[in-house]
């Protein structure tokens, strides 16, 4: 009896493995099977879309989850598709305009993204985003894109993003997930504590540059790591970590600390960059 593998039931463990997957001049059916070419010169960054008008052509199950995160980042998102899903079609926070794409539906648009399912539409939307200067995503379309959308994970203001140029947004997402799942719970709180340890360098030495801030960073997240998520910050912490007293500040401080238990922590957060830096 062969135990079949959860994830693809037709395959059992005695079965021999697949081979190598079929390069651009396979053919399937007796066709040559044409293999978009992913781009591997694309130049991360994250967009501040709070405010800023994106439109999506489009009104399926995908579009729907672009929509999601393109309002998650505060983007106004217009959507134009003849049919939405309930999905879309529930949410007052986004604008639906139930009908064909039209040339006209670009104006006052910075963002595009095309998740018709129609090569044809999909060519039509980025070439005429091109010709305006819009940046465009066709969906599932890597070679009528300007730019791609990675498998993300936030956690406050640390965004975990994955992209493989296209080449398959599941690989993307199975990447997330593990690098999510190695790294601790809490990265938020982590993410404030710098900030914070940063705001006190400038204040300190005029500049947050050139400081050793990698073995702070290491140090923190291995202390998240051991600890559960609480939401609270420890004003000690900082201190603590680096084997200096942390003075007058003990116990765990709520998020909304007063203007003494802020003092106490700068204080701690100078105590611990001298001692990195000594």
């Amino acid at each position: 009896m062969t135990a079949t593998l959860p994830s693809s039931p037709s395959f059992t463990a005695t079965d021999p493995m697949p081979g190598p997957l079929p390069g651009p001049d396979a053919t399937a059916g007796g066709s040559t099977v044409e293999v978009p070419e992913a781009f591997a010169d694309g130049y991360p960054v994250v967009l501040r879309l709070a405010g800023r008008r994106v439109l999506v052509v489009g009104g399926g199950r995908v579009a729907a989850g672009k929509v999601a995160g393109l309002r998650a980042a505060g983007a106004e998102v217009t959507v134009v598709a003849p049919d939405v899903v309930d999905e879309l079609a529930d949410r007052a926070d986004v604008t639906v305009r139930r009908r064909r794409y039209r040339r006209g539906d670009l104006r006052r648009h910075q963002l595009v993204v095309a998740a018709t399912g129609d090569p044809a539409v999909n060519q039509r939307i980025h070439d005429q985003a091109s010709r305006r200067g819009l940046w465009v995503c066709a969906v599932d379309d890597p070679d009528r894109c300007s730019f791609t959308l990675p498998a993300v994970h936030r956690d406050g203001p640390v965004v975990i993003a994955v992209s493989t140029g296209g080449a398959s947004p599941t690989l993307a997402q199975v990447v997330r997930d593990r690098c999510v799942a190695a790294v601790p719970g809490d990265l938020s709180a982590v993410a404030a504590e710098l900030a914070r340890a940063r705001a006190v360098a400038r204040a300190e030495h005029g500049t947050s540059e050139g400081l050793p801030w990698r073995p702070l960073v290491e140090r923190l997240l291995d202390g998240a790591a051991a600890q559960p998520r609480s939401g609270r910050r420890d004003a000690a912490a900082p201190a603590a970590a680096f084997g200096v007293g942390a003075g007058t500040a003990a116990g765990a401080v709520p998020a909304a600390a007063s203007r003494r238990d802020d003092h106490d922590a700068d204080a701690a957060w100078l105590r611990a960059l001298a001692a990195v830096t000594a």
